[in-house]
């Protein structure tokens, strides 16, 4: 995973030498919906922000790079397990969720609506995810295990919200937006509010 963030934030920067140079953060919460929500808390982190074009344009293009970690909503969870032998049983067994992280890799766009300082805003990103869980198993005999999956997810995010330039060099965004995706952990959708700050030099 180290290796796979060095190459593409040395993709981005190298890309970024080309162009006018505006570097930003954004601080954003993951909150899950659906069946998602049963399991893991609301998410928390951030993201670099590479962004390509002038301050005043009205579309803004930018390359993410993000990490979330998130919690189980319940420390042990209660589930089942079919033992075999002469006769099938199902026993009461638990998993608990050690951990269950998100880096992301993203690139989006922003519309401005008004040719103002402070003005709404709409639009789409879309990102690949590496989503790293640890979790532990028993079930409730004699057996236990630890696993530590990766796995694979590929999600869009349309967005709505505002932003306001500061002089010549500041952009800030508040928006909210609907991350829906697909992957090797099934479907999951997030309701994604965020805040970001981006600087753009001459």
């Amino acid at each position: 995973m180290k290796k796979t963030v060095f190459l593409l934030s040395f993709f981005i920067l190298s890309t970024n030498t080309c162009l006018k140079a505006q570097y930003g953060l954004q601080i954003a919460s993951m909150v899950p919906a659906g069946k998602t929500a049963y399991l893991l808390k609301p998410g928390y982190g951030g993201e670099f922000i590479l962004g390509f074009g002038d301050i005043d344009n009205r579309w803004k293009f930018t390359a993410n790079i993000g990490f979330y970690s998130f919690k189980p909503t319940q420390d042990t969870f209660k589930t089942y397990t079919i033992e075999s032998s002469q006769t099938t049983s199902l026993l009461p067994a638990t998993d608990v969720i050690k951990k269950y992280q998100m880096l992301s890799f993203g690139f989006g766009s922003n519309f401005k609506i008004l040719d103002k300082k402070f003005s709404p805003i709409i639009g789409m990103d879309a990102y690949v995810t590496i989503i790293d869980e640890s979790e532990d198993s028993n079930d409730g005999v004699v057996n236990s295990s630890s696993t530590n999956d990766t796995y694979w997810r590929l999600s869009i995010c349309p967005k709505v919200g505002a932003c306001y330039q500061i002089k010549e060099s500041w952009l800030l965004n508040a928006v909210i937006g609907r991350d829906m995706g697909f992957g090797l952990t099934g479907t999951q959708s997030y309701w994604k509010p965020s805040f970001s700050a981006s600087y753009y030099f001459d």
